[in-house]
């Protein structure tokens, strides 16, 4: 399986940078430019995350995060942004070609600037299902292959949370099904 998240936020081509670096920034429509900081920094498994023409390029069990600045190697939850999206809208284009069942290519908002604690991964993670041992409200934007998606607002302690979206979950899962394998997925008529 082949997960690969290509998140296009400018038109700008970036050079790729080395994994142990920061990638770079990213200039984000209306708002100003934003840094790129890898997971992974000082162990052996180093987030694979560049930039190329303009989009984030994340591969197989990388993760990255927003920050106003970045310093190579180094964690602070007071470098990570805290984008104010109170009556704005967002909008991004994911490529999810290659991403089939058993992948999850998700894009989510945390509260990492506001968590002092820097979490069992060091990097001051935190999410609604305690993934690095620390908790905070989470907006699962996207989680999705090429023939499911998922959307869902969680509380800080809410693991289900209250979602939308088609497919996915494996047999017997009673998700949401707010689509057909016609309306999503390759070939779809809404979602293609």
């Amino acid at each position: 399986c082949r997960c690969r998240l290509m998140l296009a936020l400018a038109s700008a081509t970036l050079p790729i940078m080395a994994a142990d670096g920061c990638p770079g920034q990213v200039p984000i429509a209306g708002l100003r430019s934003v840094s790129i900081i890898p997971t992974g920094w000082g162990s052996s498994g180093s987030s694979q995350v560049y930039l190329a023409n303009g989009a984030l390029v994340q591969q197989l069990g990388a993760r990255a995060y927003f920050a106003d600045t970045c310093t190579a190697g180094h964690y602070d939850h007071e470098q990570y942004s805290a984008i104010n999206l109170l009556g704005k809208s967002m909008r991004y284009t994911t490529d999810l070609t290659g991403a089939g069942c058993g992948c999850n290519v998700a894009l989510y908002l945390v509260s990492m600037h506001q968590n002092p604690r820097p979490s069992d991964c060091n990097d001051f993670y935190c999410d609604a299902n305690n993934v690095c041992g620390e908790s905070c409200a989470e907006i699962d934007m996207q989680e999705a292959n090429e023939y499911s998606w998922h959307t869902t607002l969680h509380t800080a302690h809410d693991h289900s949370g209250v979602g939308c979206g088609f497919g996915g979950g494996g047999p017997g899962w009673n998700g949401p099904r707010d689509w057909t394998s016609q309306q999503y997925g390759p070939g779809g008529q809404c979602i293609d």
